[in-house]
């Protein structure tokens, strides 16, 4: 996939940047310049104050405010494309609702949203991703509806080495703080999860002491609620941490928030790939 490098990008919006500051100082200095000439000559005064009314509309009705909103896209994908060999991201798509029934991590959910849909390869390993948000609606004492969120964060999927005989589905509560883990979970990291039905032996798979110290030694990671299905060769990971929302008025804002969602996903990729025996 052909993207847009982020240094062509920031030049790009630099130099939209420049351009929109020459009209606007040029229409201004034919506005107040052609109103002092005024004071000697009216009718040359008028023309350049006309003149520079003229720029001035034609300037605004070109719509040259580039704002950050409009270069989010590409930057996010070429971010994004320095991650991993990106296949596609779809800004504006999301993974089928059908899936996401599926899947059956959440049950209450009438209202689904989302997108950011991104596929491609992480060293190697298939993968795609979304922003995912679902919903359901619920009444107040006045009958009146209102919206309950159930998950606001991501689905990962990823292809594995093994093949998973039915299902298996794991849990971690989020986790406030570090200091909130008793001492015996702290010694024995496997009280943090949950594994529906005593399927421990493919559990293994997933949940080495490897990936478990992985979890615990990053921040944003035990302090986010995490499910995961394997099911076949597939392991789909949700986390309730939001996928691109953050913004900022400057670009480098914009760009720093998008390299920590970046980051965070490297990490549980890497930590899925290489703490785990599911890609062995």
């Amino acid at each position: 996939m052909e993207y847009m490098s982020q240094t062509e990008i920031e030049a790009y919006y630099e130099k939209k940047k420049r351009q929109n500051k020459r009209f606007i100082i040029a229409s201004l200095v034919l506005i107040f310049g052609g109103g002092l000439f005024c004071l000697i000559s009216l009718p040359i005064g008028m023309v350049f104050f006309l003149i520079g009314w003229v720029i001035a509309i034609a300037f605004l009705l070109s719509k040259p405010f580039h704002k950050l909103s409009e270069i989010e896209k590409p930057i996010r994908e070429a971010i994004v494309g320095d991650m991993m060999n990106l296949d596609s991201y779809q800004e504006n798509q999301k993974f089928p609702e059908e899936m996401i029934q599926e899947t059956q991590m959440y049950d209450e959910w009438d209202s689904y949203s989302g997108g950011h849909l991104t596929e491609g390869r992480y060293r190697t390993v298939p993968v795609r991703f979304c922003e995912v948000r679902l919903s359901h609606s619920d009444y107040d004492r006045d009958g009146d509806s209102y919206n309950v969120p159930d998950f606001s964060g991501f689905f990962l999927e990823a292809t594995c080495h093994h093949m998973i005989q039915g299902e298996l589905r794991i849990k971690k509560d989020a986790v406030r703080s570090f200091d909130d883990l008793n001492q015996e979970v702290k010694e024995n990291p496997y009280r943090l999860f949950k594994v529906e039905e005593d399927t421990w032996a493919e559990a293994s798979l997933l949940l080495t002491d490897d990936f478990m110290d992985a979890v615990l030694a990053n921040e944003i990671f035990y302090k986010r609620e995490m499910k995961c299905l394997l099911r076949g060769s597939q392991v789909l990971v949700a986390i309730d941490n939001p996928l691109f929302s953050g913004g900022g008025k400057t670009l480098d804002d914009f760009k720093e928030s998008i390299q920590k969602d970046i980051e965070f996903i490297k990490y549980v990729l890497d930590s899925l790939i290489d703490k785990t025996e599911l890609f062995r």
